[in-house]
């Protein structure tokens, strides 16, 4: 491992490690199956922007932090999705 990763990962706060702070990122399925829309709507740029999910392409292939899903799950239990 570069020493850099391991010197940044030592000034973390406490318990915390450099892979603790990484957020997974999810497919456009997983995504979909998980807010019970369809992977269509998912990957429609502009149900996207209504939901206020943001997306990043990782290789030319949509996927979905996994903070930013729950996040919208949360809101959508409040407020109901779009």
């Amino acid at each position: 491992m570069p020493h850099a990763i391991v010197r940044r990962a030592q000034r973390m706060p406490t318990g915390a490690t450099l892979i603790d702070q990484i957020d997974q990122l999810f497919t456009k399925e997983l995504t979909a199956q998980l807010l019970s829309v369809s992977p269509r709507s998912i990957a429609d740029p502009r149900w996207r922007r209504r939901a206020g999910l943001r997306a990043v392409r990782v290789g030319g292939v949509l996927r979905f932090r996994r903070s930013d899903v729950v996040e919208l799950l949360a809101r959508g239990l409040e407020q109901g999705f779009p």
